[in-house]
């Protein structure tokens, strides 16, 4: 893969301290050292002790630090997987680079998700009013597949396309409603401007974006990622 994909998502295990979030890090910057030195060298190289190692490790969920270091090995294993041929000299390298970019989009999306915020989004849908999904280009057809979903599951939706559409149904929305939005950078005019409007007219958005910067600036949120 061309750019660097980390180890562990840092932000999802809220339960680590400072220090241990900072020696994560550093686990992150250099997984293939981290993998190939036993504890004493690690707590030499990491600066930090062979307690705090296997209590990081613990803390994370495994049972042993050997338990950590296989996981990390597949991890690798599985960015090997992600390297993609910037040239794209024929079609057959183009179909190559299609399926990368799906393969690791899902696989690092579904490995990095919560479930529990998960489960709070879907009790949000179900609850609201109406839900309305908008993406500019592309996206619109995310959108637009998420909306037709929800109508076969009986849940009152519509798919926008167009920003002066939007706009009219945005004046008719009630605070039981649900803004969808799906944009892969959420920096254009048009999402930032969206969510400012909601914000004031007390409307939840629901971000689908591959900017973690912006998604503290509404309620919902989905990371996706992307190489």
């Amino acid at each position: 893969m061309n750019s660097k994909t980390d180890i562990f998502n840092i932000e999802k295990y809220e339960n680590l301290n400072d220090i241990e979030k900072d020696l994560l890090e550093k686990i992150n910057e250099n997984p293939v050292e981290f993998l190939d030195h036993n504890i004493i060298d690690i707590s030499k190289n990491f600066y930090s002790s062979k307690s705090s190692i296997s209590r990081l490790s613990q803390k994370m969920g495994f049972k042993h630090l050997s338990d950590m270091k296989l996981y990390i090995n597949a991890k690798l294993a599985m960015q090997d997987l992600y390297n993609v041929d910037k040239e794209e000299l024929n079609s057959e390298s183009r179909i190559s680079n299609l399926k990368t970019y799906n393969i690791f989009a899902i696989n690092e999306t579904l490995s990095n998700i919560s479930l529990d915020e998960i489960s709070i989004i879907c009790k949000k849908i179900k609850n609201s009013r109406k839900v309305i999904c908008y993406g500019l280009g592309s996206s619109y057809l995310a959108a637009q597949e998420l909306s037709q979903n929800m109508l076969k599951l009986g849940i009152n939706s519509l798919s926008i396309y167009d920003i002066h559409n939007l706009l009219l149904a945005l004046s008719s929305a009630i605070k039981d409603d649900l803004l969808v939005l799906f944009s892969k950078s959420a920096q254009n005019k048009e999402i930032l401007f969206l969510i400012k409007a909601c914000d004031e007219l007390g409307i939840d958005v629901l971000l689908i974006t591959c900017n973690k910067e912006i998604v503290n600036r509404v309620k919902y949120k989905i990371i996706m990622k992307d190489i």
